[in-house]
């Protein structure tokens, strides 16, 4: 993901650059515009498309957070497609070439602002992750002690209540366990990468 982000980093900001150094002349579109438009294109859908999956695997048990997700991506893919509508309008009219750039030079922003707050998003997504699972561990920690607090009367007339409870809260502990160890390899892969490049 991070080699997309890369890639889509540097296509968004030789557009925006190309984009504004032109509507500044009021210049007639030059050739490199359409294919810098598709490419900032086929980057943003590519980066949506991860999201999506990510969102639908990864996060499918937190709904909140992968519809959040989705709805970036969505918003990525409409600003992409007005780079396009913009990148065409300003080819088509000569008479509407100051309109046409502005247009897209606010497709570009656009682009540029729902593209952050997707990776913003994405990257949020794994720390709202453990907090979530925390949270209904520590609840269903509650729980259990609240079950095993019982009198011994209490609990060998109702000793299914206190199983449930361990199980659970021993499923919930394997869940947030495995998601601190992903994230602790996610962590550890992101400082190796970036001490090979020191």
């Amino acid at each position: 993901m991070e080699q997309i982000i890369e890639l889509f980093a540097d296509s968004i900001s030789s557009f925006i650059m190309l984009s504004l150094k032109l509507q500044e002349a009021n210049q007639a579109p030059s050739e490199q515009l359409r294919p810098a438009a598709g490419a900032v294109k086929q980057t943003a859908d590519v980066l949506a498309q991860i999201a999506v999956q990510k969102a639908d695997s990864e996060y499918a048990d937190y709904e909140d957070i992968a519809a959040d997700m989705r709805d970036c991506a969505k918003r990525v893919g409409t600003a992409a497609e007005e780079v396009l509508a913009a990148c065409g309008a300003l080819y088509g009219s000569e008479e509407g070439r100051a309109r046409g750039w502005q247009r897209l030079v606010t497709a570009t922003q656009q682009i540029a602002s729902h593209t952050s707050r997707l990776l913003l998003t994405v990257f949020g997504a794994e720390y709202k992750r453990l907090r979530l699972a925390g949270e209904k561990l520590l609840r269903q920690c509650a729980t259990s002690r609240g079950v095993a607090g019982q009198s011994d009367a209490d609990l060998r007339a109702a000793p299914k209540a206190l199983v449930e409870a361990i199980n659970q809260t021993s499923s919930d502990l394997v869940v947030f366990g495995q998601y601190v160890f992903a994230h602790t390899r996610e962590v550890e892969e992101g400082s190796r990468r970036q001490n090979q490049l020191s």
